[in-house]
């Protein structure tokens, strides 16, 4: 990050979660990049870069908060359980329901949020974010 010119390069890598949070808006940041890392040897990746504000959060995270299930106990004649994601949606609903005054505010409230939803359901896949404000 360019701290004198508030901007941003990135590559993005395949990563579906790469968000930038700007006055209770969500934008995904999907610009430059190439294929998943280690997938191809002799891959080239793609820089973008982006113009940030003060108040601007960014957060990164890996499809496995997203993907995080719960079992819903809603019963039909052919399915026992139904499992239902956290989804990206309601993770941009997240984001923007309200101003963040820190990243540590916003990382606590949604691990908090994600993890009540999940409930007892077991997790399934690697977690890691990261959130950072500008």
């Amino acid at each position: 990050m360019g701290t004198s010119a508030l901007t941003l390069t990135y590559v993005n890598s395949a990563l579906e979660t790469a968000y930038l949070v700007r006055n209770q808006s969500v934008s995904l940041l999907i610009d430059g990049g190439g294929f998943k890392l280690g997938l191809s040897e002799n891959e080239e990746y793609k820089t973008a870069t982006i113009q940030l504000h003060t108040g601007d959060i960014i957060v990164l995270s890996t499809d496995g908060y997203f993907d995080m299930t719960n079992v819903d106990l809603k019963r039909s004649l052919t399915t026992p359980y139904v499992k239902t994601k956290y989804g990206y949606r309601r993770l941009e609903i997240f984001l923007t329901q309200k101003g963040w005054d820190s990243a540590e505010q916003l990382k606590t409230e949604l691990v908090t949020e994600i993890r009540a939803f999940q409930g007892n359901t077991p997790q399934d896949d690697d977690i890691a974010m990261l959130v950072m404000k500008v």
